[in-house]
């Protein structure tokens, strides 16, 4: 399943989450130019004027060769620079936004065209939005990747994905009290947006005795990415029993950014609420809950190493087991180093 957040990325920059599912996902974009232009070029081998056929429409591709200089730079050395930097131009504009970049591995983007109507095809195009189909591979790491789209104006501003193990839920339209929360099943994503003032999500699930989870919160530290948006979420979780009484509640874990782990004692259904701190709202104040009864990592110990060697490090977290140590081989160059550690 997808949920996907609503986002103008030549405004503001939007984040969805996906599961591993390679279920397709789409995002507002801008669109390229559905009107085709024929482009003519001097082919000086043939010495002809003739239409430029690219050998992939999917992928157009340009080699300029750099200037040969034996003196002081003139006016005419601009000229190459100028004609291929039109050229160029002209190129993104009639071949459009064809190319999606996604940081790391496993995730792929591609972009949808409109089909245009007959009627439609000696119109000027509307350029408003564009979908983007979203596959993540089985074997991807979960986590944030960050994305761009390759338009005729430029890159867009930055977007971002969330891709989570398991399913993923979309906040329902009124979901504001305990009356009305939104049953879901856990483990679970939680996908919603915290829109507007005193505005409150509440879900609610079951539990049995002895289940452990984790409840992990992303919103603020994403929204450090979105071009442009000058006020922030401060987001609070809270989870409540059938009576209403506090369990566990968190404010900054992750920065701005809640977490909390809790084990259940008791059979029964239970009640998780997210909001602002402040009881503010915005319709960029996206979030994500991710509630999951995995082990949670946090961190390791000891956090310096020796170079190039094997080292056994201790690891700190949620739902670990007792005393769980991984060795590892530590990188030949100082600085800090990414790690992963399958269970």
């Amino acid at each position: 399943s997808v949920a996907l957040f609503p986002a103008d990325p030549i405004q503001r920059a939007g984040f969805f989450h996906h599961s591993f599912q390679n279920t397709p996902a789409c995002a507002a974009l801008r669109l390229r130019n559905p009107v085709m232009t024929t482009i003519k070029l001097h082919n000086t081998m043939t010495r002809k004027k003739e239409e430029f056929t690219p050998i992939d429409a999917d992928n157009v591709r340009m080699y300029v060769c750099g200037p040969t200089v034996y003196d002081r730079a003139h006016l005419g050395n601009a000229r190459p620079v100028v004609v291929f930097d039109i050229l160029y131009r002209l190129l993104r504009h009639v071949y459009g936004a064809d190319q999606v970049i996604v940081t790391g591995e496993g995730v792929s983007g591609e972009i949808i065209h409109p089909e245009i109507k007959e009627s439609d095809k000696d119109k000027p195009p509307n350029l408003q939005s564009i979908k983007v189909r979203f596959t993540v591979a089985a074997d991807a790491a979960p986590g944030v990747r960050d994305f761009r789209i390759a338009t005729p104006r430029g890159a867009s501003t930055l977007g971002q994905l969330v891709i989570v193990r398991g399913p993923v839920v979309s906040e329902a339209k009124d979901n504001n009290t305990s009356e009305t929360a939104q049953i879901v099943e856990v483990p679970a994503t939680l996908c919603g947006c915290i829109e507007k003032a005193e505005d409150v999500d509440m879900y609610k699930f079951t539990a049995t005795t002895g289940d452990k989870l984790s409840f992990h919160v992303r919103s603020m530290r994403l929204q450090n990415r979105i071009h442009d948006l000058q006020k922030h979420v401060d987001p609070i979780l809270t989870l409540r029993n059938a009576a209403g009484v506090t369990l566990a509640m968190s404010d900054n874990f992750f920065y701005g950014d809640p977490f909390f782990a809790y084990q259940f004692t008791l059979d029964g259904e239970y009640f998780l609420e997210v909001r602002d701190v402040r009881y503010q709202g915005n319709t960029y104040w996206e979030y994500s809950i991710e509630i999951s009864d995995r082990p949670f990592l946090t961190n390791v110990y000891p956090l310096a190493l020796p170079l190039d060697r094997q080292a056994t490090v201790t690891m700190l977290g949620f739902n670990l087991p007792k005393d769980v140590q991984a060795t590892l081989q530590t990188p030949n160059e100082p600085g800090p180093a990414r790690i992963s550690v399958v269970s």
